[in-house]
C-alpha cells in the first residue's frame, strides 16, 4: 500500500479526506477503460449497424415486403387460405398480419419448433391478388427478418447463445458506472480549475475526453439503463423488482370459461374461416393501429388475440381477447391503462432499439454511438501516454484506505447493493478488486 507522505507528495498539499473520492473514481475509471472499454466498443459498433438495419431490410426483401399490385383486398380468409395452401399442412398456423398500409404484404405466421426461440415462418402474401410473394424466417413482435435478426443476435449475444448475453450486460452494467464516475471527475477538475483545464497538466485528450463524456452523458446513461432491462441477469432482477412493486407489464389473459353446447372458439369453423369476423369484431372494440397481429386459439379452451405491434409513435400496443363461440371480449388491455414503470420500459426498449420515432432516432443513436467510439480511442491513447504513472498510482485500496471509516462502509455498502443488482457488475468489480490487491502484494515484494 502506498502511503499517505507519498500520495500529500505527488498531489501537493491536497486533503486526502477530501481528495479520496476522486483517487477511487479515478482508478476504477481506469480499469474499466483499459479491460471493459473492448466489450463496450463492441456493443457500440454492433449497436450502430442494428440501427440501420430497417433500412437494409427493406431494400434486401423488398420483393416480399411489398406490393405494386392496385385495388380492392380480398378478404383476409382468402389471403389466410392462400399461405395455408402453400405450406400443405407442414406448420401449424401461429398469427397473421394484416396489410394495413397501402403498398404492404400480408404476413401469416406459422410455428415451427425447429426454429429458434421466438421465429416463426412468414409467409407474405399479396393482399390484392393473394399470390404468395415468397416465405422468410420472422423474429418475435418486430418482425425481424435475416438480416435484422443476424444484426440483433450479434448486437446481444455475439451469437452464442444465453451465455454470449453476458458481453452486453457487462458493457451496459460498466457504462453506467463510468458514465456517472466520469461527470463526478469532470466537475471535481472544474471546480480545482474554473478558467479550464490545463493542457500541460491534464493532457489535451484528457480535456476532449472529458468534455465530450459530458456532452454525451445523457444519451450514454440511456442506453445503459434501457440496455440493462433485457439483459439476462440484472435484467432479471429489474423485472423482479418491477413484479414486486406493481409495475409489471400487464398481460393479455385468453383463457376461456366453458359454458354448456360450446366445446371451443373454433369448434364449428377452422381458423382461416374465422378471421375476417374476428378481426371486424376487435376493430369495432377498438384495435385501429396500422400494424396488428392475430393470434389463433393454440387451445380449444382460449380466446383469439387481437394484439396492436406499432411502436412508432404514438405507441400502440392495445390488445384485446375475443371468444371465438360468441365474438365477445374476453378481456382487454390498453396501454394508457399500463404503469408508468411499464409504460416507460416500452419506450425506453423502442429508442433503444431506433424504432420509436423513426430516422431522427437513428441519427441520435448513430451520433452517441460514434462518439462513444470517438471517447474509448482516445481514452486508450490517454492511458498508453501514461501507463508506467497508471502502475504506480494509488489502487482501489489505496484510495478506501485514505476515506474516514463511515465512508468506507458506505462505500462498500453501495458495491455490495449494485453488485446484487447488477451480478455480472459484481463479479468482474470483484476480480479487479483481487488484481489491485495482487499488484499491492507486488509493490511490497518488490
Amino acid at each position: 500500500m502506498l502511503k499517505r507522505q507519498e500520495i500529500v507528495g505527488e498531489r501537493g498539499n491536497a486533503s486526502l479526506k477530501s481528495a479520496w473520492m476522486a483517487m477511487l473514481l479515478r482508478r476504477l475509471h481506469a480499469w474499466a477503460g483499459v479491460l471493459i472499454a473492448p466489450f463496450i466498443g463492441l456493443a457500440a459498433m454492433t449497436g450502430l449497424f442494428y440501427v440501420w438495419t430497417p433500412q437494409i431490410e427493406d431494400w434486401m426483401y423488398r420483393s416480399v415486403l411489398y406490393t405494386d399490385a392496385q385495388g380492392q383486398p380480398l378478404p383476409l380468409q382468402r389471403q389466410v387460405q392462400a399461405a395455408l395452401d402453400h405450406v400443405q399442412g407442414r406448420w401449424p398456423l401461429s398469427g397473421v398480419r394484416p396489410a394495413l398500409e397501402p403498398g404492404m404484404t400480408t404476413r401469416v405466421l406459422f410455428a415451427d419448433k425447429t426454429l429458434g426461440e421466438s421465429e416463426r415462418w412468414a409467409v407474405f402474401v399479396d393482399p390484392v391478388t393473394g399470390r404468395v410473394r415468397g416465405v422468410e424466417v420472422a423474429y418475435g413482435t418486430s418482425g425481424a427478418l435475416p438480416v435484422r435478426l443476424w444484426s440483433s443476435k450479434i448486437h446481444r449475444q455475439l451469437m452464442a447463445g444465453e451465455n454470449g448475453r453476458i458481453y452486453a450486460e457487462l458493457a451496459a452494467s460498466w457504462l453506467l458506472v463510468m458514465a456517472v464516475g466520469g461527470v463526478y471527475l469532470w466537475w471535481g477538475r472544474r471546480q480545482r480549475h474554473p478558467d479550464g483545464d490545463n493542457p500541460r497538466v491534464t493532457g489535451i485528450l484528457r480535456s476532449k475526453h472529458a468534455r465530450w463524456g459530458v456532452i454525451l452523458f445523457l444519451g450514454l446513461l440511456f442506453l445503459a439503463l434501457s440496455g440493462l432491462t433485457w439483459s439476462r441477469f440484472a435484467g432479471a432482477n429489474i423485472g423482479q423488482w418491477r413484479q414486486m412493486m406493481g409495475w409489471a407489464t400487464p398481460t393479455l389473459k385468453q383463457q376461456l370459461v366453458a359454458t354448456a353446447g360450446q366445446t371451443g372458439s373454433s369448434a364449428a369453423l377452422g381458423p382461416a374461416q374465422m378471421i375476417d369476423a374476428v378481426w371486424e369484431r376487435a376493430q369495432l372494440y377498438g384495435i385501429d393501429a396500422k400494424r396488428v397481429e392475430i393470434r389463433p386459439p393454440s387451445k380449444h379452451d382460449q380466446a383469439w388475440a387481437v394484439i396492436e405491434i406499432d411502436r412508432r409513435w404514438p405507441t400502440q400496443v392495445d390488445a384485446i381477447a375475443i371468444d371465438g363461440r360468441t365474438l365477445e371480449p374476453v378481456h382487454a388491455i390498453a396501454f394508457a391503462d399500463f404503469p408508468i414503470a411499464a409504460k416507460l420500459t416500452r419506450w425506453a426498449v423502442d429508442l433503444h432499439m431506433g424504432v420509436m420515432l423513426g430516422w431522427p432516432n437513428q441519427l441520435v443513436l448513430t451520433l452517441v454511438a460514434v462518439g462513444l467510439l470517438v471517447m474509448i480511442v482516445w481514452g486508450y491513447r490517454i492511458w498508453w501516454g501514461q501507463r508506467q504513472r497508471f502502475w504506480r498510482s494509488p489502487t482501489l485500496w489505496d484510495a478506501l484506505g485514505f476515506a474516514p471509516w463511515l465512508h468506507r462502509g458506505l462505500v462498500l455498502a453501495v458495491a455490495v447493493m449494485l453488485g446484487w443488482a447488477l451480478p455480472v457488475w459484481g463479479v468482474s468489480l470483484a476480480l479487479i478488486a483481487v488484481g489491485e490487491a495482487v499488484l499491492m502484494y507486488w509493490r511490497r515484494r518488490y
